[in-house]
């Protein structure tokens, strides 16, 4: 009897050691603002930097790639295409009827993609697929100024089309040298 009530005691001591410390690891949650005016747009900041300043580089021999279709250019590093840890890939079709789609990895994580779709498809493609749910943000990007999608997207308008850039380094906060390598690619971007 004895040893079962010791057993007991250990496994009760146990619990509560477990508890206390699980209860340590968790972050207060605030308490939502009930004041705010739900007629209040979410977010009115502008952020005319997207990243930290990347060191200018020279982009002289850099690739371009130009779509006179949908009117737009950006420059990427020669070395992505004869390198075997990059991996450059292009479609004509996608993910909720894109027309043109264009990125590169390495690995699994994408560095640059750019992806276009008719601007008037766009808010269906944005009430259907929480991926493109807008966040209020404000961004501009070489003087074009779009808006910041949850889970690392940016949508900008340009005429008849909308442009969704994306990069699994966009939020890193400038850090790292993939990140610097979205950066400067992004950097290049012209809508025409």
């Amino acid at each position: 009897m004895i040893k079962t009530s010791q057993k007991l005691a250990v496994i009760t001591l146990l619990a509560s050691l477990s508890l206390a410390v699980s209860a340590c690891g968790k972050k207060p949650v605030p308490a939502a603002n009930t004041n705010q005016d739900v007629n209040q747009p979410i977010n009115q900041n502008v952020n005319t930097n997207i990243a930290t300043t990347t060191a200018e580089i020279d982009t002289s021999g850099w690739k371009t790639y130009r779509n006179e279709e949908y009117g737009f250019e950006f420059k990427y590093p020669e070395d992505y295409v004869v390198d075997k840890r990059y991996s450059i890939w292009e479609s004509s079709s996608g993910n909720h009827n894109s027309k043109k789609e264009w990125g590169v990895n390495k690995g699994q994580e994408t560095i640059f993609d750019i992806s276009v779709y008719s601007k008037e498809e766009m808010q269906s493609i944005i009430n259907s697929d929480p991926i493109y749910k807008l966040t209020g943000e404000k961004i501009v990007v070489n003087n074009m100024t779009g808006e910041k999608l949850s889970y690392l997207r940016i949508l900008i308008y340009k005429d008849k089309y909308a442009f969704i850039i994306y990069s699994s380094f966009m939020d890193s906060g400038g850090l790292g040298v993939y990140y610097n390598e979205y950066k400067n690619i992004l950097d290049t971007l012209k809508l025409f």
